[in-house]
């Protein structure tokens, strides 16, 4: 997980896997949520 100013992603070296997740920055702390796919 890296995060700047510009925002926040983070990458799976094994699955390859990319992710930007959104980030919500507050007083003290950093708050990110990561959407979810569900496939049946």
């Amino acid at each position: 997980m890296r995060a700047s100013q510009a925002g926040a992603h983070s990458y799976c070296p094994q699955c390859h896997w990319l992710s930007k997740p959104s980030m919500r920055v507050r007083d003290n702390s950093v708050e990110l949520s990561f959407a979810t796919t569900a496939l049946a």
